[in-house]
């Protein structure tokens, strides 16, 4: 035991005599230490460098798909009374398309790690985008909007957004 505790004392000797000598320098760091001041100070892990452009646009066509899906879904169940004991369709019609979205997305960030920078830059603008440019969409593609939702859903769309003339009243 005491040759254990001799060769302790003497490397807290040496330790302490190190740190004195080098008192107004920094000292030498190994290990992890190391890697962490080379990384210029940060700690955390290492990531590459990459393009924004890939993650974002995957962050895009997830968070437009979710957000169109949540618009079929809501005016599909509006479409249908409720019935007496529908509490999910009560739920969905309370929480509307914009709930609906935040859910799928809350699911689709946690579930799939899509929390990153550039898949939240892809969903944040495909969101207002897809919302502000649905009319666009739909005088774009009448025939796929007319299946996904109904004719007078679409021509109310276009109406209110100034792209067709109200028909006139008889």
């Amino acid at each position: 035991m005491s040759n254990l505790d001799d060769r302790q004392k003497q490397a807290f000797q040496d330790r302490l005599a190190r740190i004195s000598a080098n008192a107004g320098q920094a000292a030498p760091v190994s290990g992890r230490d190391a890697k962490r001041r080379t990384r210029g100070g940060r700690a955390g892990p290492v990531k590459a460098r990459g393009r924004i452009a890939p993650g974002a646009i995957l962050g895009g066509i997830l968070g437009g798909g979710v957000f169109l899906a949540s618009k079929v879904i809501a005016h599909g169940l509006t479409l249908s009374p409720p019935g007496q004991g529908d509490v999910f369709q009560k739920t969905m019609l309370a929480i509307g398309p914009f709930g609906m979205t935040a859910a799928g997305l809350f699911v689709l960030m946690i579930g799939l790690g899509l929390r990153d920078k550039p898949h939240l830059l892809g969903i944040c603008v495909a969101l207002p985008v897809l919302h502000f440019g649905e009319p666009y969409l739909a005088a774009l593609m009448p025939d796929l909007w007319t299946q996904l939702f109904s004719p007078q859903y679409v021509e109310n769309l276009l109406i209110q957004a100034g792209l067709m003339t109200p028909p006139p009243a008889l």
